[in-house]
């Protein structure tokens, strides 16, 4: 006996992406490890606060996550400001202007770059 009834259809499944991670650690006197591409939160984290005590800071701690998206740090001599968005520009934009609109004197980027998603399939 025939039956009548939809086709089943299978579709290729669609591409999979894993997170990527990066964190900014610094300590009091100003010194910054700065990660990217890390698989998880927690792993950004550790290799930030390993790559600022590399780099000769002391009692360093992550102060800033980011995951999927880009970062950027506006430093001026007295303080720092990380920020994130969707683009390296957007990020650049809003650290300097959290800096400059701090009025501790003259700002500059100390850093810029992404964590994006990476395609695993």
């Amino acid at each position: 006996m025939a039956t009548c009834g939809p086709i089943p259809t299978t579709r290729p499944a669609g591409p999979q992406w894993r997170s990527q991670w990066g964190a900014v650690a610094s300590d009091s006197t100003g010194e910054f490890g700065i990660v990217s591409g890390m698989k998880s939160e927690r792993a950004a984290r550790k290799a930030a606060v390993e790559e600022c005590a590399k780099r000769g800071g002391v009692s360093c701690s992550a102060n800033f996550t980011f995951h999927n998206q880009c970062a950027a740090v506006a430093s001026s001599e007295s303080v720092s400001f990380s920020q994130g968005a969707p683009t390296e520009e957007k990020a650049k934009e809003l650290a300097m202007r959290e800096c400059e609109a701090a009025q501790s004197g003259r700002c500059w980027l100390y850093y810029s770059g992404c964590s994006l998603p990476v395609q695993v399939n």
